[in-house]
């Protein structure tokens, strides 16, 4: 199916394939009511690919159409329902997160961890425990834009969160997939990297290194955040060598944007050991690599524009097209309306005059008849007179033979 063939170029990273047979379904799905409900699992993939290719505005587009669509079905789903919203709340929260809107991400993870709790769900609980986690340290990160106490409270945050997805997924440890211990691993790393505290952060860097060594991108980032931590504590030839091992990998799998970030941590390195020019080199390559990229990003979001207008044009004109072939099916009702209302009306014309005309003629041999009546009788009149002056002769003449008849007696 194409949701199917979808997905498998999001997972193979053909984030323009995929994106392309997602809008081609959203266009079928909302056409015909019959795969209406398609629609919340479609823009959530449309969410994902989004998100996968660092398109994180389109990302969040997509994910609040999912939510609407699963919202409408709470009252009948149940708890899968509550599942599904938990699930758009999760992702949601984490394309805030990558915007660097780190309310809005905390906002909806904890909407998220109260769907779950709801149905029972605590596996899932792990990862919205994580994630508050995640936002809880980039805060942290960013002390200099708080309050002492706010910092402390986002410190003290962060571990409660790490530790409690730590605890959930001690407790359940068939859930407790390699990734899931790799994310609270590196969480915690990363955040006691940021507090200074170096031996706890090596500790936690360490076992997110050996969680989930068979995710190249996770080594490249566990390699990455070692290789901070070694920088800090001026252990610099252990940091190129994580930043080496985390090279290879990068250029293996054509991760160029992990390869910025490689090439800032050897310059910071050299920086910090006075080795400028060398320094320089680097940045010089992260910056024209990092410009690169996202000239090929804003590239992307341009044709992606391009094609969603090309779509929403093409919507326009089959809308167009529609109301162009109701119009005209309306207005061949009207003439047909109007042909029967004219033939209609000719044959009350038609009977109408056949009717005068048979009055007109019964009223002429009503007249002749009238006429022929009187004429009649005139004409009897006339006749009894004559047979009155015939009697009265016949009664003479009768008379007169009489007289005669005795006369000659």
């Amino acid at each position: 199916s194409g949701y199917g063939l979808g997905y498998l170029h999001k997972q193979y990273g053909r984030y323009d394939a995929a994106r392309n047979i997602y809008s081609e379904m959203v266009e079928y799905a909302e056409g015909d009511s019959i795969y209406f409900d398609w629609l919340k699992s479609i823009y959530n993939q449309i969410g994902l690919v989004n998100y996968n290719a660092g398109v994180y505005e389109r990302s969040l587009e997509a994910h609040f159409k999912s939510l609407q669509y699963r919202k409408e079905e709470l009252e009948i789903g149940g708890d899968q329902a509550k599942i599904d919203i938990a699930y758009a709340y999760t992702n949601i929260g984490l394309v805030y997160y990558q915007l660097g809107d780190y309310d809005r991400a905390r906002e909806y993870q904890q909407f998220a961890i109260s769907e779950f709790l709801a149905v029972n769900d605590t596996v899932e609980v792990i990862d919205n425990y994580a994630n508050l986690g995640l936002v809880f340290n980039e805060l942290v990160g960013q002390n200099y834009n708080f309050p002492k106490s706010l910092t402390e409270n986002a410190t003290d945050s962060a571990k409660y969160y790490f530790f409690k997805a730590q605890q959930l997924c001690n407790n359940s440890p068939e859930e407790c997939t390699e990734h899931r211990k790799f994310v609270i691993f590196n969480g915690l790393g990363t955040l006691y990297r940021r507090l200074s505290v170096h031996d706890s952060a090596e500790y936690y860097l360490d076992l997110a290194m050996n969680a989930e060594q068979s995710n190249p991108l996770s080594q490249v980032i566990a390699l990455h955040n070692s290789a901070s931590l070694a920088t800090d504590r001026n252990r610099f030839n252990t940091a190129i060598s994580y930043l080496d091992k985390a090279q290879l990998i990068t250029d293996s799998l054509n991760l160029e944007d992990l390869s910025v970030v490689s090439f800032k941590l050897y310059a910071d390195i050299f920086a910090k050991q006075g080795l400028y020019n060398q320094a320089y080199d680097y940045l010089l390559q992260s910056d024209t690599l990092n410009r690169r990229l996202f000239v090929e990003k804003i590239s992307k979001i341009k044709t992606m524009e391009i094609e969603n207008a090309e779509m929403e044009n093409l919507q326009t004109i089959d809308q167009q097209d529609t109301l162009l072939k109701e119009n005209e099916s309306k207005i061949a009702e009207q003439n047909t309306s109007i042909k029967y209302a004219i033939i209609t009306i000719f044959i009350i014309i038609i009977f109408l005059i056949i009717v005068y005309r048979s009055y007109i003629l019964r009223k002429r041999i009503n007249s002749q008849l009238v006429s022929a009546n009187d004429t009649i009788e005139l004409k009897n009149k006339e006749l009894e007179m004559l047979n009155n002056d015939l009697e009265e002769r016949v009664e003479q003449r009768t008379h007169e033979l009489n007289i005669t008849n005795e006369a000659l007696q």
